[in-house]
């Protein structure tokens, strides 16, 4: 397009011929108005459109809200049930065995929470609701067990007390925990015989208590195989036995109660050391005797004594 200006000397149009650089500065000028146009128009569109993945990470952060706030209160469910779980647990054994329940938890948990970095937040919450709705459902299981022990055990009344539920002498130490019930070497021969009942290596004349209310079936006085020995009837297909006894306090046929004092320990009978060897007998088959002394005893020195017990291979008789 030709450009007239106006020639005031001349009084008359001329042509004017633009300039090499006045072409550049125009075409410069055009170019950053449009740089400036389309800056313009990219931020109203980011201000007010939304793009696809936009739209997606919303969408994807209200459901996290909304999986959150589900997760928060299963959880706060699943605290109360535990919570309520553990009174009631702490009651029970209050009633029955006078003691706190054990904590079967472990000492030191170990949790690598490394891989949580790795892992898809989306997948994190899904899999904690779902384990969350797990545990709300084992908590309400366990629940009704609990009931159907309360309900159990307020049907036996006095009953509960003819439970071996004690260990036999006072003041044990784990640390004197000798064989357990199995298959172990005999002191005297050398060969493998089942030993019936728990070896606990305590000194002579070591008070010895019944573990369960009961009725004294039997008493032996003998010096061959399990010595001087005790054998107690306590009903509901319990029997417990108290061998290689140096004293025995009670008679054929007397009534004796849990934690009274029924004899004194010894080396009678086939002993390779003083100890005093005793049995639970259920519906007459033996019984390993450590799970019954739970009552008696804190977490670490159960798992103590089953460890010794079980890595234990000789027995004293």
């Amino acid at each position: 397009m030709t450009k007239f200006v106006f020639d005031r000397e001349k009084l008359k149009f001329q042509e004017h011929k633009r300039s090499p650089k006045e072409i550049l500065l125009t075409i410069l000028k055009y170019f950053l108005l449009s740089i400036v146009v389309a800056f313009l128009f990219y931020v109203v569109i980011a201000l007010l459109i939304d793009t696809e993945r936009e739209r997606r990470l919303k969408a994807e952060n209200r459901y996290l809200e909304q999986e959150y706030a589900k997760m928060e209160e299963k959880m706060d469910m699943l605290d109360n049930a535990i919570s309520n779980l553990e009174l009631r647990d702490q009651a029970i054994y209050q009633d029955i065995f006078n003691a706190m329940p054990p904590d079967y938890l472990p000492e030191e948990t170990v949790t690598d929470y490394g891989q949580l970095d790795t892992i898809k937040d989306k997948a994190l919450v899904i899999s904690t609701f779902d384990k969350s709705c797990e545990l709300v459902e084992v908590s309400k299981n366990i629940s009704k067990d609990i009931d159907d022990i309360i309900t159990l055990f307020s049907n036996m009344g006095d009953s509960v007390k003819r439970i071996p539920s004690l260990i036999p002498v006072n003041n044990f130490n784990s640390a004197q925990t000798g064989a357990s019930l199995g298959m172990k070497v005999n002191p005297f021969y050398k060969t493998i015989k089942m030993h019936t009942g728990i070896d606990l290596l305590v000194p002579v004349g070591t008070e010895v208590i019944a573990t369960a209310t009961g009725i004294v079936e039997k008493v032996t006085r003998s010096k061959k195989d399990k010595g001087n020995s005790i054998l107690i009837n306590h009903g509901n297909g319990y029997k417990t036995m108290y061998a290689h006894l140096n004293d025995i306090l009670v008679r054929q046929g007397q009534s004796v109660k849990q934690g009274v004092r029924i004899g004194r320990s010894g080396n009678t009978g086939v002993s390779f050391a003083p100890h005093l060897h005793y049995e639970v007998i259920k519906d007459s088959i033996s019984q390993d005797p450590i799970p019954y002394f739970f009552g008696s005893l804190t977490t670490s020195e159960y798992r103590e004594m089953m460890i010794i017990a079980s890595n234990t291979g000789q027995s004293l008789d």
